[in-house]
């Protein structure tokens, strides 16, 4: 505005010496379309502005006529950019109007006959504007199991939308919560595990943007997936009966024993025959097929006479070779050992028995046969009967084993180059605990384009921009964390040309005082800031007053004024950094 009557005023001289262009006023006043010799000066608002990727400005070219008279003339010339991949003439807008796309300085120019009128923009990278997650809701359905319901990892992307109308894919970057952990636990990256049946939210945070989305988990039935038949294989001796268990099993990972109400029929009953209970013996060498059928479900079994004769029972452990980390779960097995070398699975079909249960527990449904989990450190004897055999393992639990580790971040976010950054290390174990690991892990940075250098347990410093892989690593299990190194950041601000005293006098004649904001950067760097920093000032703290203030708008950015004694702070704050001053208004 105060440019604006600058510019007006000059015309209004102008238009006094000049005047011999139009014979009177009035008859210059009936002209609807002056020409071009009819200006007095032309000029270009505003004459630079700054903005940000994929916004817009508008200038406005403007002619000054005699008599203090002026008229736009946006729509009367050609407006262009010098870099269109910069700053790309608005299409469909009004004219004068540019919209920003990239990072950089470019000239605007307006030609009207044979003047060109030319201005600066400065435009500044794209920044996020908006979340948006990938689906509006989430209905998500649970198997009910017998002491609960089966958990079911579910996932959300979340995508950012910038200020030039680009997306990207922030699922990795962003902060996940549930608003019911119990139920709805969040596991970082858009990936939450269903627990329980509940009506919930989960959210996402990027920076200072969040967008959440409804969850509601409900109960669905569970489905048949097959059979399962013990003994297996299925080999009967010579002359021998052996006792046999069909189990349903399910997709929630139940398993139900029907074999008193399945239906069992044999291809050829020379070979083998049925008893009691659905029992089976071997008439005489030989093969066939053991049909099953329940529920409209029907499969069918091999089944082998054999020679052999059983000769011993053994006790395996599968994964964990009979050692159970405290809290950690085996599925035990049980062999029948023939004479012939061959052994059958009798799991379900054998007695299981622990000599200390506050060690070893069985745990799981009613057919969870073999299925035992670790509650305290020490060691038991297993054991195990079949018909007139016996067989018993020691089992050890020492303490509790790692499960998985997480690296968690202190300060959310791309790294600044050349800044320091905190980190935490926290182990899952067996037991079902969380405890911080973070003092005895290997701490190790991995090179996707950037570099970092560990500085001491659990701290980074930036050195190169671009990605990286944090990665920790302990009792043979590891982790990664990506990781952006960004450009460098704002660390201080020094407000010049002040003496470097508190509070810092100025006098009250003084007038406007332009101050200069000294950002120095994560990189060594000393910039003047000045007009892309945001100046504020405070006068009601105690000892403070309405003695002046600072200017924010552009064009007067940092300009000081007293008004009367007294004192007074000055606040200036850029990219998160803020520095003050006070300031004492003196005669």
């Amino acid at each position: 505005m105060f440019r604006l009557l600058y510019i007006l005023s000059i015309s209004w001289l102008l238009a006094c010496q000049e005047q011999s262009r139009v014979q009177t006023e009035e008859d210059f006043s009936s002209a609807t379309d002056p020409s071009f010799n009819d200006f007095l000066s032309l000029h270009l608002l505003p004459e630079s502005t700054a903005l940000i990727a994929g916004r817009t400005v508008s200038f406005e070219a403007l002619g000054i006529l005699p008599y203090g008279k002026s008229a736009s003339i946006s729509t009367r010339g050609v407006w262009t950019s010098a870099d269109s991949s910069i700053l790309e003439v608005y299409e469909g807008g009004s004219p004068g109007r540019f919209q920003a796309k990239r990072e950089g300085t470019v000239e605007v120019s307006f030609t009207f006959d044979t003047a060109v009128l030319k201005g600066r923009v400065t435009v500044a990278p794209k920044i996020l504007e908006d979340l948006k997650l990938s689906v509006p809701e989430l209905n998500v359905g649970l198997e009910s199991i017998t002491d609960g319901y089966r958990q079911r990892p579910i996932e959300v992307k979340v995508f950012g939308i910038y200020s030039d109308g680009t997306t990207a894919d922030l699922s990795d970057d962003a902060v996940w919560s549930s608003e019911d952990e119990e139920h709805l636990s969040s596991q970082g990256k858009g990936i939450f595990l269903g627990k329980s049946l509940t009506t919930t939210t989960v959210q996402a945070r990027v920076d200072a943007l969040e967008k959440s989305i409804p969850v509601r988990i409900s109960s669905i039935d569970r489905r048949f997936i097959g059979f399962s038949l013990q003994p297996s294989p299925l080999v009967i001796p010579m002359n021998t009966t052996m006792p046999t268990l069909l189990l349903a099993n399910f997709s929630n990972g139940e398993s139900q024993d029907i074999s008193s109400e399945a239906s069992f029929q044999l291809n050829d009953p020379s070979v083998a025959s049925l008893g009691t209970n659905h029992s089976l013996r071997g008439l005489k060498i030989g093969a066939t097929d053991l049909q099953v059928s329940w529920a409209g479900h029907s499969e069918s079994f091999h089944l082998k006479v054999a020679e052999a004769e059983p000769v011993a029972l053994t006790i395996l452990s599968p994964s964990k070779n009979f050692l159970l980390p405290k809290g950690s779960e085996e599925n035990f097995k049980a062999y029948l050992d023939y004479s012939d070398g061959s052994h059958i699975e009798v799991t379900s079909l054998v007695q299981w028995s622990v000599a200390d249960s506050s060690f070893l527990t069985r745990v799981g449904n009613a057919v969870d046969y073999g299925h035992y989990k670790s509650f305290k450190v020490g060691s038991t004897l297993l054991s195990i009967s079949f018909s007139s055999f016996t067989a018993a393992q020691l089992v050890t639990v020492p303490i509790a084993g790692l499960v998985s580790l997480r690296i968690d971040s202190k300060v959310p976010g791309p790294l600044g180059l050349f800044t320091e950054s905190l980190y935490t290390a926290t182990g899952t174990f067996t037991d079902g605990g969380s405890r911080l690991v973070t003092n005895v892990v290997a701490w190790s940075v991995l090179s996707d384009g950037g570099s970092a250098d560990v500085l001491s347990i659990g701290k980074l410093r930036a050195t190169v921009q671009g990605p990286i892989r944090l990665k920790v690593s302990f009792r043979g299990l590891s982790q990664t964390l990506t990781l952006l190194v960004g450009p460098p950041v704002p660390v201080s601000i020094k407000i010049e040309p002040l003496p470097d005293v508190d509070p810092m006098p100025i006098n009250l004649s003084s007038g406007m005082n332009p101050l200069v904001a000294r950002v120095t950067y994560s990189d060594g760097q000393v910039l003047d800031k000045t007009s892309a920093a945001t100046w504020d000032y405070n006068f009601s703290d105690t000892g403070l007053s309405f003695a002046g203030y600072v200017r924010d708008e552009p064009g007067f950015k940092g300009q000081l004024t007293p008004l009367a004694l007294g004192r007074f702070r000055l606040i200036v704050t850029i990219d998160g950094v803020t520095a003050t001053k006070e300031a004492e208004v003196i005669p």
